[in-house]
């Protein structure tokens, strides 16, 4: 009897949550500083406990206050702008252009790349070591933006652009 292959997306689904949950870089406020809301989201993500601000857009601020570790502890009732967010990592996966074990090499790359930047913050010390390790902070934060650049955000410009495009949350 002949098999027919199987129509179910789910494997590719399943590597699609299984990166997010294991990122969580989205929502932890190192790639985007907010997520900007449609006005309908407003009431639900006030009662999530998200704090709504209006200066030309609705947004909350990041890192997201229901994030826990990498995890969303919302995730069936998170607004619209979190479901609908594709980092251009995850782009890339859904894509066939990385695979999940070299998605995952990218993530933990970046949040190592973000242990180190926050771990740098001058502490009590001479003026001079406080202004070395703020010069050696600001050059973490610079390898954290370049690597997210590479790996998580749209390209700034559509030259540069490689076919995948990130919507902002």
């Amino acid at each position: 009897m002949e098999t027919l292959p199987s129509l179910d997306p789910a494997p590719n689904q399943r590597d699609a949550t299984l990166l997010c949950t294991s990122c969580g870089i989205c929502c932890a406020g190192d790639l985007h500083g907010a997520a900007v809301l449609d006005s309908d989201e407003v009431p639900v993500a006030e009662r999530l406990g998200l704090t709504v601000r209006s200066d030309g857009e609705l947004r909350f601020e990041l890192p997201c206050p229901r994030l826990s570790g990498s995890q969303c502890t919302v995730y069936p009732d998170r607004p619209r702008v979190c479901s609908r967010y594709k980092c251009v990592l995850l782009q890339n996966l859904e894509a066939g252009n990385i695979a999940l074990e070299g998605a995952l090499h990218h993530v933990a790359v970046a949040k190592q790349l973000v242990a180190r930047a926050r771990a740098d913050a001058p502490g009590e010390s001479e003026q001079s070591e406080r202004d070395l390790a703020l010069m050696n902070r600001k050059l973490q934060w610079a390898a954290v933006r370049h690597y997210f650049d590479k790996f998580f955000r749209k390209p700034a410009h559509p030259s540069h652009d490689q076919g995948a495009s990130a919507e902002t949350p």
